[in-house]
């Protein structure tokens, strides 16, 4: 309620960039041929397309892309809450949950690190705590999702560099390094 609520005392530069990506996502554009306002992943791109989409089928359009945008934005804190209620307890996921600038960074400025950070943390988590142990499924998808979480923002850029470094051998050393990073440059 607090991130929407915030959502009701305005809005910044970054919601009409958001704006103006979602306008070229619906006439079918390239982003970064049309507008020098977005400098992210095509991932958020899209997001903001699918969120415009949906938004166009309501009486305000503008109105209910700017209380969806924090909608989504509180369910990637809702999930960064659960990982962190699990590995740090309840006092850590409500300090962050309920922190003021979690609540304004997600729904006044609209910022979508959130959701690079719930999905490297979820990556970390699935990692296990074993870093220097053979890949097996588990930790190549944990590399899938670090990778998913480069491309949606790079916030989490240098964080393949440091699990790398904790590693014992060559190969995975290098899968740790190439994995992640080809899943951002795709």
């Amino acid at each position: 309620a607090a991130r929407l609520w915030v959502a009701t005392r305005g809005h910044n530069f970054d919601f009409e960039s958001w704006l103006i990506a979602a306008d070229i996502f619906s006439h079918g554009g390239n982003i970064y041929a049309e507008t020098t306002r977005y400098s992210y992943g095509p991932i958020w791109y899209v997001v903001l397309g699918i969120f415009w989409q949906v938004a166009r089928l309501l009486p305000n359009s503008a109105v209910a892309f700017r209380y969806i945008i924090p909608s989504f934005l509180t369910f990637a804190d809702i999930g960064i809450f659960v990982v962190l209620k699990r590995k740090f307890g309840l006092i850590a996921a409500v300090l962050f949950f309920l922190n003021p600038i979690s609540i304004i960074i997600s729904g006044y400025h609209l910022q979508f690190d959130n959701v690079a950070i719930v999905l490297g943390l979820i990556a970390v988590d699935l990692w296990g705590e074993q870093s220097d142990t053979a890949l097996d499924k588990r930790k190549l998808a944990s590399l899938a999702i670090l990778g998913l979480s480069i491309a949606a923002k790079h916030v989490l850029f240098a964080f393949p560099l440091w699990l790398a470094l904790k590693q014992k051998r060559l190969v995975t050393k290098i899968v740790v390094l190439v994995l992640p990073v080809s899943l951002f440059l795709l």
